[in-house]
């Protein structure tokens, strides 16, 4: 009997420390992440869904994204044996590819509130040669009225992308990239745009003139300058420098870090990119770049936490959201204004005035994070309450038994002897 409590006390007392480490084994999220840069679709157009992608995002702590899809597509020459599956899969041309923009909406149209409510979607599917791309804008625009909340990422300069792009090479100060910049202006839409800061294996920032004279164009644009300007093979010892001096310039610029950028140079100097950040703590954000495939996307955002953890709380929290979210909901209303019939949230502050900065959405995401924990605590303690619970009553109803056990025996063994006296008195009647 004793080894059998023994074994139900053990069993119990695993049972409740599984629940503890359960509890325990979801990490609280550190930082709440709104993902900067995120492609939908990959160099062939093809991606593993929004479903997935979800999955992915609360894994990672990420409440919302910006989602674009991939502005080029991957030729798959006669002579190539296998089918490429990245830009530099081969020496394959490649061509601008605007259907990348329909099938992400057609995607997300598809999908129900709770999970479309989580992106902010840009147009990225324009030739930045052609001076068509912004009319194209326009019409996506009216097309899906009130849904798209930025243009880009629009190549220029990207290496070995846009050289193996059939045209001439892209580049940030081109006419038609300056009209993009004027639309997106009138729409208080953000333009990201990828523009080297040098070429291959220089230390010579040749194209920053280019990025310069974007800028100056017209000041009421608001352009997010990804990677810091870097891509592979890009040797830039002075890139704090050259940031530095650019923020300084130029009140309408934005900086995504992002890729490998963090790698190659961030990580290298975590104390001074923190130094610099903290100099201009609302110009700067955190994106994955990852591209239709999510195997890597919790890896790609958690790794940011290195330099996150060197920031105060406050510059953290915009560099890790509340700045890219300020600057996709800040022209809500001028556009709702340009499309009559478009259907942007909003949300309506206590005295009646519209609201669609960062504080509200991060303070609904940080509320609901909340919730859940305290949910999830107020379950666990259910749980233990019970386990106890039903301890309490099964010892009691083992008391009980072995006390009712030996009663009826002291009550038999009573009666036993009753039922002997009184076999002993009574005698046999005699014959008559």
């Amino acid at each position: 009997m004793r080894k059998r409590w023994c074994f139900i006390g053990v069993m119990l007392f695993a049972l409740i420390g599984n629940l503890f480490v359960s509890a325990s084994a979801e990490t609280p999220r550190r930082y709440n992440i709104v993902d900067a840069h995120l492609h939908y679709l990959d160099f062939t157009q093809e991606t593993e869904g929004l479903e997935k992608l979800v999955l992915e995002m609360d894994k990672a702590g990420v409440s919302r994204a910006v989602l674009f899809g991939m502005p080029m597509a991957k030729q798959w020459d006669e002579h190539a044996p296998n089918m490429p599956a990245y830009y530099l899969s081969n020496d394959s041309r490649s061509y601008y590819y605007s259907a990348t923009d329909y099938i992400m909406m057609a995607h997300l149209e598809r999908q129900p509130d709770e999970i479309k409510d989580r992106f902010y979607p840009f147009i990225c599917g324009i030739n930045p040669n052609d001076k068509y791309a912004a009319k194209y804008i326009k019409q996506l625009l009216d097309t899906y009225p009130g849904q798209f909340y930025g243009i880009g990422e629009l190549m220029s300069r990207h290496d070995d992308l846009t050289a193996l792009t059939y045209g001439e090479p892209p580049r940030a100060n081109h006419p038609a990239m300056l009209e993009i910049y004027d639309l997106a202006a009138e729409y208080s839409l953000p333009v990201m745009v990828h523009h080297n800061v040098a070429g291959y294996f220089s230390d010579d920032p040749i194209y920053l003139e280019e990025m310069r004279q974007a800028l100056a164009h017209n000041r009421n644009t608001k352009i997010i300058w990804p990677h810091v300007g870097i891509s592979r093979r890009i040797e830039i010892p002075n890139l704090i420098e050259i940031t530095r001096e650019m923020l300084t310039e130029n009140d309408n610029l934005y900086y995504d870090i992002s890729w490998i950028v963090f790698e190659e140079y961030v990580l290298k100097d975590l104390e001074g990119w923190a130094e610099l950040i903290g100099e201009f703590p609302e110009r700067f954000m955190v994106g994955s770049d990852i591209v239709g495939r999510w195997g890597r996307y919790a890896e790609e955002v958690t790794k940011f936490y290195a330099l996150l953890d060197l920031l105060d709380d406050e510059t953290a929290q915009m560099v890790s959201a509340k700045n890219i979210v300020n600057l996709v909901e800040s022209g809500a209303e001028k556009r709702q204004d340009l499309q009559p019939g478009s259907d942007i949230p909003e949300s309506t502050s206590a005295n009646g005035q519209i609201s669609t900065n960062a504080d509200s959405t991060i303070e609904q995401e940080e509320s609901k994070e909340s919730k859940e924990s305290s949910a999830a605590n107020s379950n666990t303690v259910i749980v233990i309450v019970a386990i106890f619970s039903g301890i309490t009553a099964l010892t009691a109803l083992t008391i009980s038994v072995i006390f009712n056990r030996r009663q009826n025996i002291e009550i038999r063994n009573v009666l036993s002897e009753i039922r002997a006296h009184l076999d002993d008195d009574v005698t046999p009647p005699t014959e008559s």
